[in-house]
């Protein structure tokens, strides 16, 4: 059952414009962070944790305590989920959101990750007594089922598995749908970018051989498609395989810098992006005299935009000083273009002060 469009909750639900998100709107932040690799996150650029050892299927509370005091130290936000299988009951939950609701490190609990339709009911339940035991934090969820997407105030949108196909490859369209479906019903969401090979959390003997890690481009689109389609944040998975095993550690910190670099931008005026361009997946935002556009191919095929005129000039974020000139706007295969419009002075306006 894939997101469609979806009815508003009955219940109330936290503020969602009251996400604890930066001042800036976009949070960024990456899952699987074990205890030692909590610096080293901070250090790369991450802002928000989380560590799936919580969630396993025995008592660990006091080492969560400690876990949420070394984040607090360093200035991170931690994801609180809670453990799974049998012991996912209303009991446990409770216990856990009881002592850790007012701790400065809990940045949001982690209501459920994919559940099975089977778990409608409990979900649901557990959802409600969270919200009675803590008002303050928002619920988020994982999930490309439509029941539970509306229980939670935050959907991760994942992007995973890529598939070993040659880049471009045709189906990370179908990989990024959930993207496409949280935002189109209207529900506040993050991005989840995958970043590493799938085959590490499989078995040996379940490995397969279509599956590889993502290009620097793939990833690329993945975040920058999010932002376009209104994400309040862009989180990585995984962390415990990236500082020992790949290049992409790289690729995502190279990332990270671009977000923070535009997400400055996102407090601005939301501004039609018709104006400049005349193409369906591009975005604006306007502050002070500039308007930055996000605009990207979720396509394997290389397409072309045509450029409106106007009475300003477009430039490429990273180079100003060039400008582009009117006429058509190429885009490779799941591309993304992040261009600034700067406005002209009127003809008859003095320069004179």
């Amino acid at each position: 059952m894939m997101l469609c469009a979806l009815p508003a909750p009955a219940e109330k639900r936290y503020g969602t414009e009251d996400l604890p998100v930066s001042a800036s709107r976009l949070l960024i932040g990456i899952f699987a962070v074990h205890s030692d690799l909590l610096y080293l996150a901070k250090k790369k650029g991450f802002e928000v944790v989380h560590n799936y050892r919580f969630e396993e299927s025995r008592e660990k509370n006091d080492e969560l305590a400690a876990y949420l005091e070394d984040a607090r130290e360093i200035d991170l936000k931690v994801i609180v989920g809670f453990e799974r299988k049998e012991n996912y009951t209303i009991q446990k939950v409770v216990e856990r959101v009881r002592r850790f609701r007012a701790h400065p490190a809990v940045w949001a609990w982690y209501l459920c990750d994919e559940p099975s339709m089977e778990m409608r009911d409990r979900v649901a339940e557990i959802a409600s007594a969270i919200r009675r035991e803590d008002p303050d934090h928002p619920l988020i969820i994982a999930t490309d089922k439509s029941p539970f997407a509306v229980m939670a105030d935050l959907v991760f949108a994942y992007t995973y598995p890529v598939k070993d196909q040659p880049f471009p490859q045709q189906d990370l369209g179908s990989d990024v749908r959930r993207i496409h479906q949280v935002a189109e019903a209207g529900l506040p969401f993050c991005v989840l970018v995958q970043t590493f090979n799938w085959n590490h959390y499989l078995p040996f003997d379940k490995r397969r051989r279509d599956n590889r890690y993502p290009t620097a481009e793939e990833m690329r689109f993945m975040a920058f498609y999010g932002v376009m389609r209104g994400a309040r944040g862009v989180f990585f998975f995984s962390f415990q395989t990236l500082p020992i095993e790949h290049r992409n550690l790289g690729h995502a910190v190279a990332l990270i810098d671009e977000l923070k670099e535009v997400r400055e931008y996102l407090v601005g005026d939301q501004v039609d992006a018709k104006r400049y361009i005349d193409y369906p997946h591009a975005t604006a935002w306007r502050k002070g005299g500039l308007t930055l556009l996000i605009i990207t191919n979720p396509s394997a095929q290389t397409v072309e935009a045509t450029l409106n005129p106007g009475n300003w000039t477009l430039s490429d974020r990273k180079h100003p000083e060039a400008t582009i000139p009117g006429g058509k706007l190429t885009l490779n295969p799941w591309g993304v273009h992040i261009l600034l419009a700067t406005d002209k002075p009127a003809p008859n306006e003095s320069t004179a002060h």
